[in-house]
């Protein structure tokens, strides 16, 4: 028998204005994929790409809305693991020697489904991203939730370091293989002293711990030199190339060299 609370929540989920456009793209599938490369800055060579969603939606509506009143009406998971069937679904599209990285919340990596789903895929060549904004509250039920992925060879990253302190907490206790440092760093790291000496601790730091940097919203050559300077080694951004449908994403020409 349902609670008062519970029956009120649940029936609070049905009134929400979000909840109906879900469940039609739920049933539809109706999510689109575009894919950003990530390059070697030393070569412009593209070496992944980030897969993003995209929905059916209004002009000014942002696709991490989706996201956020999915959570509200208790369809994230649902909507998160369309999201990574539907990028999944293009790997074996991309050229042979690129990754994939896709975007989950905690609640998706540790659920039983994502196994389903990595398991017909290439495993070694997906990675997974935690996001500096997704809250871990136990990291040992976390990193046990996620070590059947990593025993499969799923890469793990954390995205937006350097944005707060919950990356560095993510950094510290999973240890990922990609860290991706926040554009609110590179944008103007080439002028600014003290987002330089950040960016330059967070390479020696990953270097330390066997992990590769991704410099996020690298959008003039200037920030790309400073940080092929620096020595980070891979990079993603409006330069490098915008996201866009698979066929011209994987056709964009970088200009890092």
């Amino acid at each position: 028998m349902k609670s008062p609370r519970l029956t009120r929540l649940l029936a609070s989920y049905a009134r929400h204005p979000w909840r109906a456009r879900i469940e039609q793209v739920l049933a539809d599938e109706a999510i689109e994929m575009v894919f950003q490369p990530i390059v070697a800055l030393a070569t412009g060579e593209r070496v992944g790409f980030e897969a993003l969603a995209r929905f059916p939606s209004v002009p000014g509506e942002r696709p991490d809305a989706w996201f956020r009143n999915a959570a509200k009406v208790g369809l994230a998971d649902e909507l998160e693991l369309l999201a990574v069937r539907t990028a999944l679904a293009e790997l074996s599209r991309l050229p042979a020697a690129c990754f994939i990285s896709i975007n989950l919340s905690p609640s998706v990596l540790g659920n039983p489904r994502l196994l389903d789903l990595i398991d017909n895929a290439e495993a070694d060549r997906v990675i997974l991203e935690l996001t500096e904004h997704a809250v871990v509250e136990d990291y040992h039920v976390f990193g046990a939730a996620v070590t059947p992925l990593r025993e499969r060879g799923i890469g793990l990253a954390v995205d937006d370091a350097g944005a707060g302190y919950a990356s560095l907490r993510h950094i510290l206790n999973l240890r990922p293989g990609l860290i991706k440092l926040d554009m609110s760093l590179t944008r103007d790291i080439h002028t600014d002293p003290a987002r330089r000496a950040l960016a330059s601790g967070l390479q020696g730091f990953a270097v330390s711990l066997g992990a590769q940097v991704v410099a996020e919203g690298i959008e003039s050559q200037a920030e790309l030199e400073e940080l092929r300077d620096i020595g980070i080694e891979l990079g993603q951004g409006y330069l490098l190339g915008k996201p866009a449908p698979l066929e011209r994403s994987t056709a964009w020409g970088a200009s890092a060299a």
